[in-house]
């Protein structure tokens, strides 16, 4: 099946959730859902979910994967709700939105210097003791996902369980470059 007919399949048996250029989102359960990519952008993004999904230093602020196409045609993963407001990222994780905000992007940190937000002395007990700033700290270190989607909270989502997770997170530095390079 191409692309589109997938789509058009998962329209008649499921309840649309939302759609980007890349992927459309289907309601499965109240738990779970089916991303289906549209074209190769959202296989990629697709494949680059997997993956995340698999690492353990980031599990905590990504949501699980519970299937997949083989070739990354569709995932099946978890269901979030977005994050109403600063105050409920701050009762999910323990940690208010700015401080979370400005941990992961100092004036300082350019590229790949990320390594230096952990010796400012000031932020080290603060990042140390808090599994949601070191999961993303790892998950911009180790897979390029862009520090801006990181740092919007119309990116973030709340699990069926009570965890602050990433609602999407395949968009990286390398699939933006390679699928959606700015003309001009």
């Amino acid at each position: 099946k191409t692309p589109i007919a997938r789509v058009l399949y998962a329209r008649k048996l499921l309840q649309p959730f939302g759609s980007g250029s890349s992927r459309a989102v289907f309601l499965i359960s109240s738990r779970k859902v089916l991303k289906i990519a549209k074209n190769e952008a959202g296989v990629e993004q697709n494949r680059t979910e997997v993956s995340i999904a698999r690492d353990p230093d980031v599990t905590p602020v990504v949501t699980h994967v519970f299937d997949r196409d083989k070739k990354f045609q569709w995932i099946v993963s978890e269901l979030v709700r977005e994050i109403k407001d600063p105050a409920e990222f701050q009762k999910l994780t323990g940690t208010p939105w700015e401080l979370f905000v400005d941990i992961l992007t100092p004036e300082e940190v350019e590229g790949d210097d990320v390594d230096t937000l952990v010796n400012d002395d000031a932020r080290t007990e603060v990042i140390a003791s808090n599994p949601i700033i070191l999961a993303a700290m790892e998950l911009a270190a180790n897979y390029e996902l862009a520090l801006s989607d990181l740092v919007d909270l119309e990116h973030w989502g709340k699990t069926a369980d009570g965890r602050a997770v990433m609602l999407d997170y395949g968009y990286t530095v390398d699939i933006a470059d390679k699928f959606y390079q700015k003309v001009g």
